[in-house]
Order: C-alpha cells, then sequence, then structure tokens
C-alpha cells in the first residue's frame, strides 16, 4: 500500500512540473498592471515595438530550431538452400522542428493592460 501511495505521489509530483499553456496564460494574468520598465526588467529589451496613439505594444519571441535523427532499418540475410536472401525492416526517417513564441504585450500609461501570445511553444512550468 506504501509503495502505490508512492508511486502516485510521485507520478502527480512529476505531472505538475509540466510546462504548459494554461500555466504561461496564469504567469501573463499576473503581470497586468505591473509597470512596463519591470516587464523589461525582468523580460529583457523586447525584439518588436509598435507606437499608435500613447500605446505601446512590446512583443517578446522566442524560437527554438532543431533536427531529430532517425533510425537505421534493420536488415537480416537468411540463407535458404544456399540462397541468400535479404530483407530490410523499420527505420524513420529523421525530421527539423521549430517551437516559438510571440508574447504581445499592450502598455496603456507606462502599464501592462492586456497580452497575446501565438506559437507552439508558449508554456511555462
Amino acid at each position: 500500500m506504501i509503495r502505490l501511495l508512492s508511486a502516485a505521489v510521485a507520478v502527480l509530483a512529476f505531472l505538475s512540473g509540466c510546462a504548459t499553456t494554461e500555466k504561461y496564460e496564469a504567469k501573463l494574468n499576473s503581470m497586468i498592471g505591473m509597470p512596463e520598465s519591470q516587464l523589461v526588467e525582468q523580460w529583457g529589451i523586447p525584439t518588436g515595438m509598435y507606437e499608435a496613439d500613447g500605446t505601446r505594444y512590446l512583443s517578446y519571441t522566442n524560437t527554438e530550431s532543431g533536427y531529430v535523427a532517425g533510425t537505421p532499418p534493420v536488415t537480416r540475410t537468411t540463407m535458404i538452400n544456399g540462397k541468400a536472401y535479404t530483407n530490410t525492416t523499420g527505420g524513420t526517417s529523421g525530421y527539423g522542428y521549430t517551437n516559438s513564441c510571440t508574447t504581445t504585450f499592450m502598455v496603456v500609461n507606462k502599464k501592462i493592460a492586456s497580452w497575446k501570445h501565438k506559437g507552439n511553444d508558449c508554456k511555462s512550468d
């Protein structure tokens, strides 16, 4: 019973540590009302900025690209009545990937008024 309980606690601890979009959005929501200077202090210089009618839009973009190597096929040769038969099975192709997230903050009167994000990697722990 203790082993089962320990396993359940371990699984819950693992799952609670997973990065999710919901946790990222909660983090962004907690920043509403924050001074613009504090945002720049925490997140650094924005990757983009636009200003219109006294409203600023500060964008931050994170991008990660990589390549996952494929696996080689398995080749087997079988001898039947002195003749070799070769069969190749399995193997996968490699592939490239890009994970990105762009978060834009709307700043009104030098305070964060709202945010939006787009991308496939807008997640937080």
